[in-house]
């Protein structure tokens, strides 16, 4: 058994039935212990998706030079462009350290955009868990940091026990996602999450004039260094503005937030900010 996924398996559990614990009796098979329903390990990454949506990626694969090259430098380089971008990962991993030991989720993980703000503990405790469904980001990611576990799954069927994480971090995530598909993602996000929990929500400044002129510098950066065209690539789409997410927020039942900062200038508006990043704690 590949030893990431040995480290998470006993949190696991069958989607089919939802309560099913998993073993791994073929380095290449998960297997349900109450249905029977089967799931596949792919280099070392289960899969928790239909069979024809196992080699999905949204990046196109003659782009993936360019969407590589265009991550390194919004995040993995040093730079303004990644000084902006970063922020919110700098976020995130400032509030999960007010815990002692947090179990952490990160729903929409991607490549590993936040691998560079999971400390030293959470790699050698596997405490920091990535998800998502594309392949082509978590083979990436996972063939450079083999040591942080990764799944392939829906944010709207996350193959882990009800109240087993407590922090559910969803960083420039909610904002791909129509209002119903969100609203759903929080459920599950919700599920996952322990009584006293928190749930990190970071996201783009949506509707803000000061969020559009820095996308446009942005981007156009992004293009002469790298190729990729993020303003016009097909896939890559804000679909709900930053106040639908955060009226979202405040709507969750069972959940309250401790704190909501408007980056860079922490002035309660959206149209001076360029990211929200917000707390909030599920009730006991």
């Amino acid at each position: 058994m590949p030893e990431p996924l040995n480290k998470i398996l006993d949190k696991l559990v069958c989607i089919s039935c939802a309560s099913g614990r998993l073993s791994c009796p073929a380095p290449e098979t998960l297997l349900c212990g109450s249905c029977r329903a089967t799931f596949r390990v792919v280099n070392g990454i289960p899969c928790f998706v239909a069979e024809e949506l196992v080699s999905f990626s949204e990046v196109k694969e003659t782009e993936r030079q360019h969407f590589i090259d265009a991550k390194q430098v919004a995040y993995f380089r040093e730079s303004f462009i990644s000084r902006l971008y970063n922020s919110y990962h700098q976020y995130a991993a400032s509030r999960r350290t007010l815990l002692p030991a947090p179990l952490t989720l990160d729903i929409g993980f991607g490549i590993g955009e936040h691998y560079p703000f999971v400390s030293a503990r959470e790699k050698a405790e596997a405490s920091f868990i990535g998800l998502d469904t594309d392949r082509f980001k978590l083979e990436y990611f996972s063939a450079l940091h083999p040591e942080l576990p990764v799944v392939q799954a829906s944010a709207l069927q996350i193959p882990f026990r009800d109240e087993s994480f407590d922090v559910v971090q969803l960083l420039a995530t909610l904002e791909h996602f129509d209002a119903a598909t969100a609203a759903a993602v929080l459920g599950e996000a919700m599920r996952v999450l322990k009584p006293g929990g928190y749930v990190l929500a970071c996201y783009p400044a949506e509707g803000s004039l000061l969020l559009r002129a820095g996308q446009l510098i942005m981007h156009g950066w992004l293009r002469l260094k790298t190729g990729f065209d993020l303003e016009h690539e097909e896939v890559h789409h804000h679909l709900l503005s930053a106040r639908d997410i955060q009226s979202m927020l405040l709507s969750v039942p069972g959940i309250e937030r401790c704190e909501s900062i408007n980056y860079p200038m922490n002035v309660n508006s959206i149209q001076l900010s360029l990211f929200l990043n917000e707390m909030y704690r599920k009730d006991q």
